[in-house]
C-alpha cells in the first residue's frame, strides 16, 4: 500500500523493541490508526488518546466531496 506522507503531521518510525506508547506523545486532538488492538488499547489508556482500527478510515472519509 501506498499511503501519502502528506496526510501526516509527522511520521514516527518506531523499533521492533519499542512500544507505541513510550515513543508517541500525542498532541490534543491527536488520532492513532493501528491494525493492532492491543497497541490501540496501550496508546489509550497511556495517553487517553483515541484509537481506530485501519478497519475504520471508511468513517472519517466524507464521501459527500
Amino acid at each position: 500500500h501506498h499511503i501519502s506522507p502528506d496526510l501526516f503531521q509527522e511520521i514516527i518510525h518506531i523499533g521492533r523493541d519499542q512500544r507505541k506508547c513510550d515513543v508517541i506523545s500525542p498532541e490534543e486532538g491527536s488520532l492513532l490508526i493501528d491494525d493492532s488492538f492491543a497497541e490501540r488499547k496501550e496508546m489509550a489508556q497511556a495517553h487517553g488518546m483515541t484509537t481506530i482500527g485501519v478497519d475504520g478510515v471508511d468513517a472519517l472519509i466524507d464521501y459527500r466531496i
